[in-house]
């Protein structure tokens, strides 16, 4: 979100950034699209996906797969999030977690037709067999 004033006129104009673009070498704004919305009105918006916390299946030795980067969300202009916060940390490894398990901050509601996996805590791989009674370094 922005506030937009324009040269001339008194008052400001709450907006929402829609698309931009940057020059790939130099990394400067080239073009910007504004939304004017008003503070209370409802907007849908991309937010991104934030994982916290380390889950019980990776200390356990597995892998945390995240397939899903960003989700859609409605919620008041004036009070867009961040980003979705995910605490993956009672994920066992097998468990996945699905976007409508998902806790959202008050007065954002997620947009999804599929209830997709966020989060996935899989089998890590694991060391080769050694044959018993040989050890590591026996084994070189």
């Amino acid at each position: 979100m922005v506030r937009l004033e324009l040269l001339g006129e008194e008052k400001s104009y709450l907006c929402l950034i829609r698309d931009y673009s940057v020059h790939p070498f130099k990394r400067t704004l080239e073009h910007c699209d504004l939304m004017k919305v008003e503070e209370d009105s409802l907007v849908l918006v991309d937010l991104p996906i934030k994982i916290v916390g380390k889950s019980e299946g990776e200390k356990a030795g597995g892998k945390l797969s995240v397939p899903l980067k960003s989700v859609k969300a409605k919620c008041r202009a004036a009070k867009i999030p961040n980003a979705i916060e995910v605490d993956v940390s009672p994920l066992k490894i097998g468990e996945t977690l699905m976007l409508s398990q998902l806790k959202v901050p008050e007065g954002t509601t997620l947009v999804f037709s599929k209830d997709s996996p966020v989060a996935i805590v899989r089998m890590g791989k694991t060391e080769k067999a050694k044959p018993e009674g040989t050890s590591a370094a026996q084994q070189q």
